[in-house]
């Protein structure tokens, strides 16, 4: 099963890790933003190739691109952003350590 957004655009490496922020960062905030979509990426070079996508999308009056893809060290991931056709900010990002989010191991 693949994710899609608006107006077609297939996003099939996504998913099921899409969330979004109800409180989005005060930077944001203050710019009037109420909401921020997270689209989790297994990998940097996927992140890439979305953007190639949104930038695709934007050249069609589809959304727009705010920050190229970069390494945020602070928060130890990769991502870009943009906005969708309604304006909402899309985060697309990537842990800089694969095994971030995996689970420890139980000890019984």
């Amino acid at each position: 099963m693949a994710l899609r957004c608006p107006h077609s655009l297939l996003l099939p490496f996504c998913l099921p890790r899409a969330s979004a922020a109800s409180r989005p960062p005060r930077c944001a905030a203050e710019n009037g933003d109420t909401c921020i979509v997270g689209l989790l990426c297994p990998s940097a070079a996927q992140v890439d190739a979305l953007h190639a996508r949104l930038q695709a999308a934007a050249s069609r009056g589809l959304g727009a691109v705010d920050a190229a893809p970069a390494r945020n060290d602070a928060f130890g991931i990769y991502n870009a952003i943009a906005r969708d056709p309604s304006g909402y900010i899309v985060e697309v990002m990537a842990f800089l350590k694969p095994d971030f989010l995996k689970p420890p191991r139980a000890r019984l």
